[in-house]
């Protein structure tokens, strides 16, 4: 019993030294991965520093035009995404109201598809002030697409004509969005839109 007693003391005693001593990786692997985080440390802090030092470079009437359509798109899509919310949101909530009403039994009867009744009325009235606010937006978005297209091509330099494509690559792809069920006062669907495609 004594030798079984020892022996299990000793296998924990060596199960432990074994956890300790694999809980840290070995000297030479360890060196190699202090010197990646230093290495990568090292790199980042330059990036950072290069970034700022090109920003600082950049023409400061050119650094305030740009900042400015940065503002006006970056709210413009704000506003162009929530109205969208609400457009879907009212015209799914149109359509339950409907189905309710035609499973309630309306077989004969017969108005104009989704505009009968108080509740559809004031839905479609709701949706039609949403969506020419949405298309109100989208012009704001053209307008500011082409103001920026302008200036762009008024730049003798690449690096600055390219800092445009960003935004207006964003700008061009909400443009572009499906508009199918997304109707005006007179009903029709609006179609897809897009501006003209940036080049790089």
């Amino acid at each position: 019993k004594q030798q079984q007693q020892q022996q299990g003391k000793q296998q924990q005693q060596q199960q432990q030294a074994i956890t300790s001593v694999d809980a840290f990786p070995k000297r030479k692997f360890g060196y190699l991965l202090l010197q990646k985080l230093t290495d990568k440390l090292v790199s980042d802090s330059l990036t950072e520093k290069d970034t700022v030092k090109m920003t600082n470079d950049l023409p400061m009437e050119f650094r305030k035009t740009f900042i400015e359509y940065y503002r006006r798109s970056s709210e413009l899509l704000r506003h162009f995404f929530a109205l969208r919310r609400l457009v879907t949101a009212e015209l799914k909530l149109k359509k339950k109201k409907t189905s309710k009403k035609d499973g309630s039994g309306s077989s004969g009867g017969g108005g104009g598809s989704g505009t009968t009744g108080g509740g559809s009325k004031e839905s479609q009235t709701k949706i039609d002030q949403l969506t020419h606010k949405l298309e109100r937006v989208s012009m704001g978005l053209e307008d500011i697409y082409r103001e920026m297209e302008s200036t762009k091509n008024g730049l003798s330099s690449d690096t600055l004509r390219n800092m445009f494509n960003p935004i207006m690559n964003q700008v061009d792809s909400a443009s572009k969005l499906p508009k199918a069920g997304f109707t005006g006062e007179a009903g029709a669907p609006k179609k897809s839109g897009g501006f003209n495609f940036v080049e790089d």
